[in-house]
């Protein structure tokens, strides 16, 4: 057979005639395009390497709308099918076991692709500058995607890594700016550089458990809208989340020590950092620009804040540096123009130029070091420019006790003046219960709000109420208005409180709606009456009634006219 041929209407001429098949031999395969718009390549064996020649169906790309590759083939060489910019659909067989570097790189008509499970490695730029798909499966026996696999599939929309896979390359679905939808498995431990960079549309992640390290600009200018970076994560490097301008809350792991150099900078939605517990330093840029972020709860662990690490978040309130912060860089948190305090701890032994320059509402500076600061002068670098407060505050020693809750203890400062509580803990969390405030045991309940110290170091617990329990009532009749009460007792320790949540029919008023506060270890009974009027003749009401309560509580009656009206759980 003769390759050399021209083109009739839409399908491949030879030099006998219109519509005869074209094709040849590839190293032991063979290839055929025999309904004019189908690369057939069959056999058994490998596709061979096009990194400097062009494959013999180049010449045809502009009407091979599909490619088939045939069971028995076991590789697809470099470049095999690059540039093939009419295909829209590619089929591959189980046998393949390697797709090499730019075997499909500007296949820009490609619409979705599915590479099977022998694939260990889809190679390095193997579908980049595909600009038309939109959908890609990644087989279970891949263990790495290669470097700019994907960059630049503007149109990719869904992306799902097979369960071995353990580490994307850098570049990987880079400028992926449709990118909506990435399905991780479990296996998977490294993010590479680059690797999300500009996928403008990616706004949720679900980051696997065993994830070990994120690398630089990997989520940088992505649509990223929250994050929770697991705890077996131990890298997160520098740059990972530049510029993600939707970004509005992260939750960092609890084993990395540092905030790396400009990882969340320019970050301008970010509201909530919740820090891991376990970083000792906040690098340069960190938070640079992060404009929204209102609260630091800066770790206890912390030691050195870094060059520009909170320069221009103009949104922060309150700046806390605990007892192990010795130093502050450069600029640090310059132009924080909303910082109306700053509490130094009594380590604090550097702070830089700058470090508070234009925090022009910085009233209060509570310092517990050993620096001398004036008041309304320019003192370290303009640490006390604008302060009119220089307050000395020695550091009481405060414990908490979680009650089965969750929570990291911080220390509490108290100022020389009037021992005042200034540092609330971050309320704790526990599963099924709202956080019902700290409380003093000294024999007492006081839920605390702002706290006036002791004399003496203090020690407060969490109490919890549990979430609404309800006691329904039956339904009831009352004839020309007469009122209908239903009594009932509740006995229990610590704080209670009775509420109508709602009444059908008629009108309901409460006598002994009671919130108690009662020593640890003492019972408490609260009665309450329930007073139900229908003002016009024959009605009917269902009443309910909601009780909020420590999970100390046990209900000994719960009664309506003497008798159960509704099972109470805790």
């Amino acid at each position: 057979m003769i390759l050399l041929s021209s083109f009739c209407g839409m399908q491949i001429v030879t030099d006998s005639g219109c519509g005869e098949p074209v094709g040849g031999t590839v190293g032991p395969l063979a290839w055929s395009i025999e309904d004019g718009f189908t690369l057939s390549v069959t056999g058994e064996g490998a596709v061979p390497n096009y990194s400097s020649s062009e494959p013999p169906w180049k010449q045809y790309h502009e009407t091979i709308t599909g490619i088939v590759v045939g069971e028995g083939v076991t590789k697809l060489g470099v470049s095999a099918f690059a540039g093939m910019d009419h295909v829209t659909s590619v089929s591959l067989p189980g046998s393949l076991t390697l797709i090499d570097n730019n075997c499909f790189e500007d296949c820009s008509a490609l619409e979705s692709i599915t590479i099977p499970d022998g694939v260990t490695s889809p190679g390095r730029n193997t579908f980049r500058n595909c600009t038309s798909l939109q959908t890609a499966v990644i087989g279970d026996g891949a263990t790495y995607v290669g470097q700019y696999t994907f960059s630049g599939c503007s149109s990719l929309e869904s992306v799902i890594l097979g369960e071995s896979v353990a580490s994307v390359g850098d570049y990987c679905f880079q400028n992926c700016t449709s990118l909506s939808d990435v399905d991780f498995d479990e296996a998977l431990t490294s993010i590479g550089q680059y690797c999300f960079q500009n996928c403008t549309s990616l706004e949720t992640l679900d980051l696997p458990s065993g994830l070990l390290e994120m690398k630089g600009y990997c989520f940088s200018g992505s649509g990223i809208t929250e994050i929770a970076i697991p705890d077996s994560c131990t890298e997160v490097w520098r740059y990972s989340f530049l510029n993600c301008t939707s970004l509005v809350s992260v939750i960092y792991p609890a084993h990395i020590t540092y905030v790396g150099v400009s990882c969340f900078q320019g970050c301008t939605a970010l509201e909530t950092f919740v820090f891991g517990g376990s970083e000792t330093e906040i690098r340069d840029n960190a938070f640079n620009g992060c404009s929204s972020l209102t609260d630091a709860w800066l770790p206890e662990s912390l030691q050195t804040v870094g060059k520009n690490a909170f320069k221009n978040c103009s949104s922060l309130t309150e700046v806390i540096l605990y007892e192990d912060v010795t130093s502050v860089g450069t600029y640090a948190f310059q132009n924080c123009s909303s910082m109306t305090e700053l509490t130094l701890g009594s380590s604090m032994e550097t702070i830089d130029t700058g470090a508070f320059r234009d925090c022009s509402q910085l009233a209060t500076i509570y310092n517990a070091s050993s620096m001398e600061l004036t008041a309304g002068s320019s003192d370290s670098g303009f640490v006390a420019r604008y302060a009119q407060d220089i307050v000395p505050v020695i550091p009481y020693s405060a414990s908490y006790t979680a009650s089965d809750g969750l929570f990291a203890s911080q220390t509490v400062y108290a100022s020389d003046e009037d021992v005042s509580f200034r540092v609330r803990p971050a309320d704790p969390t526990r599963e099924g219960y709202a956080f019902d405030g700290w409380t003093h045991g000294t024999g007492l309940y006081e839920h605390y709000g702002t706290v006036t110290l002791p004399v003496d170091d203090l020690n407060l617990a969490a109490t919890w109420a549990s979430l609404v329990i309800v006691v329904e009532a039956d339904d009831q009749e009352t004839v020309d208005g007469s009122p209908i009460s239903y009594q009932f007792e509740i006995t229990g320790e610590g704080r209670m409180q009775v509420s109508i949540s709602s009444v059908t029919g008629g009108e309901a008023s409460l006598n002994g709606n009671t919130v108690s506060f009662v020593p640890d270890g003492t019972d408490t009974t609260v009665n309450a009456t329930i007073i139900l009027t229908v003002t016009n003749g024959h009605a009917s009401a269902d009443l309910t009634t909601e009780v909020l309560v420590d999970p100390v509580f046990s209900f000994t009656n719960t009664s309506l006219d003497g008798s159960l009206a509704g099972e109470v759980e805790l």
